[in-house]
């Protein structure tokens, strides 16, 4: 079953529930920390299923642009040319990431000739949340194919209900840890192994996940890059 059905809650949600189940539901003193464990929580459990192909415009100021929001792996770029009107015909790409994945057969478009492909460190490297661009190019726009986490409009990330209960595990126990002296040893023992067999379920399930669909998709996200004629106004 393609993940993508299943039902997703924000990590707001996620924070509420485990307010509740550890007692400080009346307080807001401990959200921001919950929250960053929370996103720790989905980091760690490094799930395929959690990222999306997305594409999108970019503006490259002084040789530089921060990262999209949600901003998980990037596949490949291309510069755009304002006087032409169009996208230059080379593909800056991460080409070990993609030949890891199976994906270095993702083509160009019938009878092409003229396009080829470059290691992106040759025109930019990713520094502190960044893409830092070498000098020379001379382009203010590029559009940029990546994969990402789904996030709402405040940059929270939105998660698969059948994860709650692992990244909730992880809230509750971490919080535990940080409060040691208002929890027996044998509850904060037992809030750690709750999140190791959620863990160990919800990688199950990713381990599920159709490792094909998720080549698919960076391909899909690489084929588009190539046939945009012009700078796209989406992100998908």
């Amino acid at each position: 079953m393609i993940h993508g059905t299943y039902a997703q809650v924000s990590m707001d949600e996620v924070v509420q529930q485990a307010k509740s189940e550890l007692d400080i539901e009346n307080t807001t003193q401990w959200d921001l920390f919950l929250q960053v464990e929370g996103e720790e929580a989905v980091r760690s459990l490094n799930c395929q299923s959690l990222v999306y192909k997305k594409q999108e415009c970019i503006d490259i100021c002084e040789g530089q642009t921060p990262l999209p929001c949600g901003f998980y792996k990037f596949l490949g770029l291309r510069f755009y040319d304002q006087k032409m009107g169009n996208c230059q015909k080379v593909i800056y790409a991460d080409t070990m990431f993609l030949d890891a994945q199976g994906c270095n057969q993702w083509g160009f478009p019938s009878g092409e000739t003229s396009w080829f492909t470059k290691n992106y460190f040759t025109a930019m490297q990713i520094v502190n949340g960044k893409m830092s661009f070498v000098n020379g190019h001379g382009f203010d726009k590029a559009v940029i194919a990546y994969l990402g986490f789904n996030v709402d409009d405040n940059g929270h990330l939105i998660i698969y209900e059948h994860y709650v209960r692992a990244i909730k595990a992880y809230m509750k126990f971490r919080f535990m840890l940080k409060k040691p002296m208002n929890y027996a040893s044998v509850q904060i023992q037992d809030a750690q192994q709750e999140w190791r067999a959620q863990k160990r379920f919800v990688k199950g399930e990713d381990n599920a996940f159709n490792a094909d669909l998720y080549r698919r998709e960076i391909m899909a996200a690489m084929t588009a890059l190539i046939v945009s004629p012009t700078i796209p106004t989406w992100t998908y």
